[in-house]
Order: C-alpha cells, then structure tokens, then sequence
C-alpha cells in the first residue's frame, strides 16, 4: 500500500464513487495556508486505476492551490494516451468532485485555472470555459461531439452538457459576427435600419433563446434531444436538432414556447 492510498488522520472534503461495484474515495487535506498537504485516496492496489490515483498524489502533494491546475494539466497530458481508451478518469473525477465540496475561506473551484474569471465546465474532467473556447476558436465547424471527443466534456455524468453548448454557441456567435459571417449578420428594415429583436444584437438574443430552450428541455423532459441554433437573420432563427425524430413537432412546440415568453412573432426553421 502507497503512502497515500489510506484515509488521512485531517480531511478537509472527501469525494467517493461507485464504479464497476467497487467504491473509489478520494480525501483532500487542505491547510489554512491554501496549500494542499495531500490528496489521499481508497482504491484496490490491484485494481487498474491504482497507480493512475497514486502519481496524481505524488504530483499534488504539497502544491498550492494556486498550482493544482498547472500540476493537474501536466499529470492530464503524462497519461493523456491511457485516458483516451477509458470511460472516465476516476482520479481526476473524484479530486474535481472533492475540490467543490471544500468550504474553505476564499476558496472555489474556479481559482484552479489561474484565473478567476475562468468557468470549470466539465467537473468529470477538469475541462475549463477556455479550453472549451480555444478549440472552438481552432476548429470552426466544432460540434458538441467534437468537444467530447477531443476535450471529454459530457461523457462522464452529462450534467455540462447545456454549460459545453452554451459555450460553444456564444464563441461561435462571437466569431461569426467578428469575421462578418452573413448567417449571424442582421437584415435589415425597409428604411435601412437594423433588425434588433427586443433591441439585442444578434449574438444577445441568440443567447436569450438558449437560454429559454434549456429551460424549455428541462420542463418537457426532453434531455435526450440536442437543439443547437446554427444562425440568425433578423426574427428567423435556424436550429439542428438531433435526434432527429419528431423533430417539426418539437421545433414547432419550442417556437410557441418561445414566442409566449417573449410576445415577439419569430420563424424557426432547420436550414440557413
């Protein structure tokens, strides 16, 4: 047994598991100096996963909470190939999952990138709002499965799913709007003024309406559904959505939905 895979004598947040019938914990002592002292942890030594949670210790002890992201991505990228055939990176699952129930002064999970206005997205592991956004930024065509299959977002316990699309509409919106894309460009009036529904630019109300369809998936229940907005002109707004069974109805039921909201006549369609 490895000086770490054991329960600690002072826990500051604990996380555990159950994976293929056997529990996983992993426990965190955290000082008040904002230092980690050691992230402990409680798995089977012949179990697959050992040596993976046991350098994921030895990486992180010690290290300042400043420092845990830059330690983190170095042990992502010395076992990136290993990862890649596995279902999910139980170490680094239960370290995110300890680190947001730590009720320490002056302390949240975000700080883990450096920079506090940097979002963790994907708690399952450890994908942050930017690099969700630079590979949006390097890959155009990016879809919600890309960044799965490339970043492993959502493909743990799915909960960031609306968070990764989220992101991934307002970067690509951002984008088309600074490169003059015409299909997130604004029409406009007869008289030649510009179209700004509810007075918001393109890139707002597309924001607005997904954040109405969220909770509109969420009220209906219909999770497994993916509508991703692919494009604005004007009041028309353009969607993909998949599966793609039963999904007139479903484009349809959202327009009224959406409509009602915002007592404002729009066009739904699935091609721009």
């Amino acid at each position: 047994m490895g000086q770490f895979n054991q329960r600690p004598f002072l826990i500051s947040s604990q996380a555990s598991t159950l994976f293929n019938g056997e529990k996983f914990c992993v426990f965190l002592d955290i000082n008040n100096k904002s230092r980690l002292e050691g992230m402990f942890f409680e798995c089977p030594s012949d179990h697959i996963y050992f040596p993976y949670f046991n350098s994921l210790a030895e990486k992180l002890e010690r290290c300042p909470l400043s420092k845990v992201e830059e330690k983190l991505s170095q042990w992502l990228g010395e076992h990136e190939s290993f990862f890649k055939t596995q279902f999910l990176n139980l170490p680094n699952f239960l370290l995110m999952r300890a680190f947001s129930e730590y009720t320490g002064a002056d302390f949240n999970i975000e700080s883990l990138a450096g920079d506090v206005s940097d979002k963790l997205i994907c708690r399952c592991f450890g994908v942050f709002e930017s690099q969700i956004r630079d590979y949006v930024l390097a890959n155009e065509s990016a879809s919600v499965l890309d960044i799965a299959d490339n970043l492993k977002a959502t493909i743990g316990c799915g909960s960031c799913m609306d968070d990764v699309g989220e992101v991934l509409l307002r970067v690509k919106n951002q984008g088309s709007l600074a490169s003059g894309e015409s299909r997130l460009d604004s029409e406009f009036n007869s008289d030649g003024t510009r179209i700004m529904p509810m007075g918001l630019n393109p890139s707002d109300f597309v924001l607005k309406i997904d954040e109405l369809k969220r909770k509109w998936i969420k009220e209906q229940e219909l999770q497994r559904y993916q509508l991703e907005i692919v494009g604005i002109k004007g009041h028309n707004i353009f969607f993909n959505i998949e599966p793609q069974d039963n999904r007139d109805y479903i484009l349809q039921t959202f327009k009224e939905y959406v409509e009602s909201k915002l007592n404002l006549a729009l066009r739904f369609d699935f091609t721009v």
